[in-house]
């Protein structure tokens, strides 16, 4: 029981690991959480913080896809666009007229 424990454990240590913005995000939510709770800060004015937190991993997450993007060719990175952003010629007019 305690070895399986043990194993169930690191295994989902390893997967927590896989994200680094989620980790840090999670990280940094419980720092600030644990110092607003030990100030007593009340619990409605804990919520702007914890918002700004998750915006900033949303917008982290946003940058770091469009450094990523930019390494691929145009066609390539178009067609990322397209699949991730649901982004197609038809849906925007200034490309209607451009021809594949």
């Amino acid at each position: 029981g305690i070895m399986w424990a043990a194993v169930i454990g690191g295994i989902c240590a390893v997967i927590a690991r896989c994200d680094p913005i989620q980790e840090s995000y999670e990280q940094n939510v419980d720092l600030v959480s644990s110092m607003m709770s030990n100030c007593g800060m009340p619990r409605a004015a804990q919520t702007a913080f914890r918002t700004f937190l998750r915006e900033a991993k949303r917008r982290h997450n946003a940058e770091r896809f469009c450094l990523l993007a930019q390494r691929f060719s145009p066609t390539l990175r178009e067609e990322l666009l397209v699949q991730v952003c649901g982004l197609g010629h038809a849906k925007l007019p200034y490309l209607r007229r451009v021809s594949r």
